[in-house]
């Protein structure tokens, strides 16, 4: 579960990595990009909390 769940933090910080390399973007890519980099961080850090504070106020509207 422990090795799964680090994996899954890994690919997500590789994942915002490359977010951030990428060509800039406007407007609902830009906005899009922004909130799974924010999603990457906190969940590389362990933040579960911060991860459902960006899920709700940005995913479930």
């Amino acid at each position: 579960m422990k090795l799964t769940f680090s994996y899954l933090t890994l690919i997500s910080f590789m994942m915002g990595i490359s977010a951030q390399n990428a060509l800039a973007a406007s407007g609902c890519t830009a906005k899009q990009q922004s909130v799974q980099t924010q999603l990457s961080h906190a969940r590389a850090q362990g933040n579960t909390l911060r991860v459902q504070k960006v899920w709700r106020k940005h995913c479930l509207k």
